[in-house]
């Protein structure tokens, strides 16, 4: 039972850190659109 409490925890882990690396990724590349469209 331990084991799969410990599990499922990773695999909570796992997708918590994939949405923040992608809400980063998502936010820099905004950034990036915004800098290029400003630039002359």
């Amino acid at each position: 039972m331990r084991s799969a409490t410990r599990r499922t925890h990773f695999f909570w882990f796992q997708v918590t850190q994939l949405t923040l690396s992608n809400a980063f990724a998502e936010d820099q590349i905004g950034l990036w659109l915004l800098a290029s469209r400003t630039d002359p």
